[in-house]
């Protein structure tokens, strides 16, 4: 336990020295907003007729959604691929969504 806690102390200091005294407090918010994101990218899907449209076309439940989702040069921008889960995997389908405006556009 000892080695482990004087090895963490060693990694905090090295964090510190190269992010700042405060960067479990940056990575923490970093950790908050990403999370709040994707909450804010699945309600503005769930609503969107084409997305469910294109959820049932290709047999995902709305419930079992597994996407990535990835920043296209603004933060209320983002190009989000959704998998197929079963019987194979890949995309399924591509989407942009846009935060602000609450819009969906269907890619491929």
């Amino acid at each position: 336990m000892d080695s482990v806690r004087s090895e963490n102390e060693k990694t905090d200091l090295a964090l510190q020295k190269r992010y700042g005294k405060n960067w479990k407090d940056l990575y923490d918010k970093d950790i908050q907003d990403y999370t709040m994101k994707q909450v804010d990218i699945m309600d503005v899907l769930i609503t969107n007729k084409v997305f469910r449209k294109e959820l049932a076309k290709h047999k995902i439940e709305i419930d079992n959604v597994d996407k990535d989702a990835e920043e296209l040069g603004r933060p209320d921008s983002y190009k989000v691929n959704i998998n197929k889960i079963y019987p194979e995997e890949g995309i399924a389908f591509t989407v942009n969504v846009d935060l602000k405006n609450r819009t969906v556009n269907l890619i491929k």
